[in-house]
């Protein structure tokens, strides 16, 4: 499947469209877009754009589903 900049743009923006529009996390906006697109998980992560994925990683960590970097206290 050949991936061109449109295509992410578009991909990105209805992630976006969809936190907003249902008050959803990134996570689920980028797998209903996915399903909606009728594309794999794995094929949707190339079409998301670095601030989804930074947004993506920030919820990751606050649910312990990616590895926080930084070793705190828990108090």
């Amino acid at each position: 499947m050949l991936i061109d900049i449109s295509h992410k743009n578009e991909f990105s923006k209805k992630v976006e469209d969809y936190v907003l529009k249902h008050n959803s996390s990134y996570l689920d906006a980028v797998l209903n877009t996915a399903q909606e697109y009728n594309i794999e998980p794995e094929a949707a992560a190339k079409l998301i754009s670095r601030p989804i994925i930074e947004k993506l990683s920030a919820e990751g960590k606050e649910l312990n589903i990616v590895k926080n970097n930084k070793s705190r206290l828990p108090f």
